[in-house]
């Protein structure tokens, strides 16, 4: 049980807790929004759920996960530092100006920021496996 705790308790909130200094609120919020399909992610690599292809409910959740973590990835460069790429557009450039000023922080912290966010969720996402695991295993000793 304490290392199981320690999943989410010490390692996810201290994790997140630093990403949050490397990024955003905004990102952060996006980036919980994920933990189910990351949990269920999860919970595909330690075996504990199956996903079958060929049915409507397996389409189902892969569809699911490709969205949310699509969302997010969205939130990710909407927020994120500005992609030169699209800067060639007078007005986007004065409104990327006045975003560059107000946000200090550059593209190589924010990519740092965002996968601690992301290993924070998987923590957290871990814990959520196998706190159902312990739970289920504890339940069958005492029977």
């Amino acid at each position: 049980m304490f290392v199981v705790e320690n999943f989410r308790i010490t390692t996810s909130l201290n994790i997140h807790g630093i990403a949050l200094k490397y990024t955003s609120a905004s990102l952060a919020a996006a980036a919980s929004n994920c933990l189910p399909a990351i949990t269920f992610f999860m919970a595909c690599l330690m075996r504990f759920e199956t996903v079958k292809l060929h049915t409507s409910s397996g389409i189902a959740k892969i569809t699911g996960i490709v969205i949310c973590l699509g969302g997010a990835a969205t939130m990710a460069f909407f927020k994120g530092p500005e992609l030169r790429l699209l800067l060639h557009h007078h007005l986007l450039s004065s409104h990327a100006q006045l975003n560059a000023a107000e946000s200090s922080s550059s593209s190589s912290t924010w990519i740092k920021g965002v996968f601690l966010m992301l290993l924070s969720i998987s923590c957290w996402g871990v814990w959520i496996v196998l706190q159902v695991h312990l739970t289920i295993s504890f339940l069958l000793v005492k029977r």
